[in-house]
């Protein structure tokens, strides 16, 4: 496994055991000792621990004002670190027979990447199959139990879609994996240019990240991309393009490069290049229990800062109880660190984070009357979600939104070699 980064190289370092309640509350009482070589090594002993330590952590608001600067350091260093191992690739082992449906659901355990039998039959999903895959990439487990169970399988709204493979399909020319990437060309083929003697070759790539994570968009300029084929590496057929894919629909794009070749088109051609994908990583479930006094006009706003994202309560509106049961609209502002025209062109995703309200006891009631974007601005973006038919009294519940604490870029990069052209 390659380190993306120099800070998930760090997360990747092994953490102490995860302590003990008792032992986190002596840590934070740590944070406000006399000295400040006592402070200092209270933060260094939590940073030791790791993500790990974080659902063990109180909310900064609940911590006294002496300790809560320093914990909100300790939080926005462990949530970056936390971010940064969830867009790692998983690793999978699966050793033994079983049926295709329980290997899927193994698969799904053991990665949290989930998928979409319904295009199966009972016969497909029942088929017995032995595989010893030890701790592979998630990739290249895919493509082990596709082979074995003659499936096929792609992306789909955010999951992996299974399906039996035709056997009258294309098959991919090659398929490389980068982290929890798949680089796969699908075809590579000669078009006429723009003069005779300068036709062009086109290659279709296709992008997979695995279904868990939340790719945003990814951009690539043609001098990230070098083909090369015949006698010498071949020109972009636009050598000032840049270009920039929306995913945030959880497929898979379909990606075309163009360079001019030579009067004669070559046989193979080779390509290295880089994609810069930018995704939405380490999600929290942030937790409002404030939601009666903000039915009141002159209650102030509530905001909770998790990593790079804050999410302020502005506003809930409860409408009179019908036979025992009322309807809530709850309103809220979510502020990315991350803002820019990138941001900007892309932040409809934002609409997609979870919602719900949480009972005293755990319980959870999912959103279920829609939603209105309330304001766009730059890095930030307003929502009003209006939940049906509450029995439960507004002063039990509490507003749950769960967010991406991290909007982060991380390259892509690929190599193929002698990719077979097609002259048509």
């Amino acid at each position: 496994m390659s380190c993306l980064t120099s800070l998930l190289c760090l997360a990747l370092v092994a953490f102490a055991d995860v302590p003990t309640p008792a032992q986190v509350e002596r840590m934070i009482a740590g944070l406000r000792a006399p000295t400040r070589a006592a402070r200092v090594k209270a933060e260094q002993e939590m940073l030791e621990v790791g993500p790990e330590l974080l659902p063990l952590l109180p909310p900064p608001e609940l911590v006294p004002s002496a300790a809560r600067e320093s914990l909100v350091r300790i939080r926005v260093t462990l949530e970056r670190r936390q971010a940064l191992l969830s867009i790692a690739p998983s690793h999978v082992t699966l050793e033994g027979e079983r049926s295709v449906s329980e290997w899927t659901k193994e698969l799904q355990r053991q990665t949290t990447n989930t998928n979409d039998l319904r295009l199966l039959s009972s016969a497909d999903l029942d088929q017995p199959l032995k595989l010893e895959i030890k701790d592979q990439t998630y990739w290249t487990a895919i493509e082990k139990l596709s082979r074995a169970a003659r499936l096929k399988a792609d992306l789909a709204a955010g999951h992996l879609r299974w399906n039996q493979a035709d056997p009258n399909a294309v098959p991919e020319l090659a398929v490389t994996h980068a982290g929890a990437f798949r680089v796969a060309v699908a075809v590579a083929r000669t078009r006429p240019g723009l003069t005779a003697d300068k036709p062009l070759v086109r290659l279709g790539l296709t992008l997979m990240a695995e279904p868990r994570l939340r790719p945003l968009f990814m951009h690539f300029s043609a001098e990230d991309m070098v083909l090369r084929g015949g006698s010498g590496v071949l020109a972009p057929f636009n050598p000032e393009a840049k270009y920039e894919l929306v995913l945030a629909d959880g497929r898979s794009p379909q990606i075309q490069i163009d360079a001019v070749t030579p009067e004669t088109p070559p046989d193979t051609v080779d390509i290295s290049g880089r994609f810069r994908v930018t995704l939405a990583a380490g999600s929290e479930a942030i937790r409002f229990s404030e939601l009666v006094p903000l039915t009141e006009a002159k209650a102030s706003p509530v905001s909770r800062r998790r990593g790079g994202v804050t999410v302020t309560l502005q506003k809930v509106e409860l409408e009179p109880a019908t036979d025992g049961k009322r309807n809530a609209r709850i309103q809220v502002l979510v502020a990315y660190d991350t803002g820019g025209p990138a941001f900007e062109s892309h932040r409809s995703w934002v609409q997609h984070n979870r919602v719900f309200l949480e009972t005293a006891a755990g319980q959870t009631i999912e959103l279920n009357g829609g939603q209105e974007t309330t304001a766009e601005a730059n890095g930030r973006v307003g929502a009003a979600y209006t939940f049906n038919d509450l029995t439960e009294p507004l002063a039990n519940l509490r507003f749950v939104y769960v967010a991406p604490t991290l909007i982060l870029e991380t390259p892509v990069e690929f190599q193929f070699a002698k990719i077979p052209v097609t002259n048509r």
